[in-house]
């Protein structure tokens, strides 16, 4: 099974625009485990940044970017085993994503 990455961006008036993205799983890590690695390494608040992970950024097309009452950081939602093909641009399985959390400030 694939896993689904969900996440989501909270602006300065606290609207939330929700994403995901879905990674192969190739070693078929569960998601409660694939959940409680990506904690770990993000901690409370699970916040990071979507650019540094390459992942889409989440801002509203309605309300533009206000770097004056905006952040950048995008907040982990939760993981999901999917039968659905994986979508990540950079073709990465989910043990890659796990990495980069583990070895990077994101």
């Amino acid at each position: 099974m694939n896993i689904r990455f969900e996440y989501m961006y909270r602006d300065a008036g606290n609207y939330k625009n929700y994403g995901s993205v879905i990674f192969s799983n190739k070693r078929n890590v569960t998601a409660q485990e694939i959940r409680r690695r990506i904690l770990l390494s993000l901690g409370d608040p699970s916040l990071f940044s979507a650019r540094s992970l390459k992942v889409p950024e989440l801002y509203f097309d309605n309300f533009p970017y206000d770097p004056d009452l905006d952040h950048c950081m995008h907040e982990f939602v939760d993981v999901e085993e999917i039968e659905g093909p994986p979508m990540d641009l950079q073709s990465r399985d989910i043990q890659e994503v796990l990495e980069e959390l583990q070895a990077a400030e994101l």
